[in-house]
């Protein structure tokens, strides 16, 4: 093998392992609350960090907020504001921001579907509810494509 190739393949080698190296991916997972989402455990286990996203938390916010308002719609308006004015504000804020993250999140990513699986920001695996197979199908995906260095002439060069 001559010094070009030795050269050409060492980088190669050294490219393909830095980036197999990262064990710990950021992932954020899109779901609905009924999906049967595994493997979280499992990754948060070997590294990774796992944020899980319910896409149904807006609507069961929404469900709880309107439980038990008065059919009156000035009354109802009149309760919501005092529950906006109340000492609870702020829990519900924040409860607020975080139904909402996930669906935030999503159309910034311009997710099509879920269960989505999102890996580095960047990546995304439809459809696995398995989060170890999403992430084995990311690597896959991630992976160096296999090439063959051609065989050496005779006279050195290939």
């Amino acid at each position: 093998m001559n010094r070009q190739t030795r050269s050409l393949l060492a980088g190669l080698l050294g490219t393909a392992a830095s980036a197999l190296a990262d064990p710990a991916e950021p992932v954020e997972v899109f779901a609905a609350a009924a999906d049967p989402i595994t493997g979280v455990e499992a990754l948060r286990a070997a590294g990774h960090p796992v944020q899980v996203y319910d896409l149904d938390a807006p609507a069961a916010l929404d469900a709880d907020l309107s439980r038990d308002l008065p059919v009156d719609p000035r009354a109802a308006r009149s309760q919501v504001r005092n529950q906006l004015a109340g000492a609870d504000r702020a829990a519900l804020v924040r409860r607020a921001q975080v139904a909402y993250a996930g669906a935030l999140r999503a159309l910034d990513y311009g997710l099509e579907r879920i269960p989505a699986v999102v890996f580095d920001r960047r990546a995304v695996v439809y459809g696995e509810w398995d989060l170890v197979e999403a992430l084995a199908r990311y690597r896959q995906w991630r992976a160096p494509a296999p090439f063959s260095v051609p065989a050496e002439t005779p006279g050195g060069s290939p």
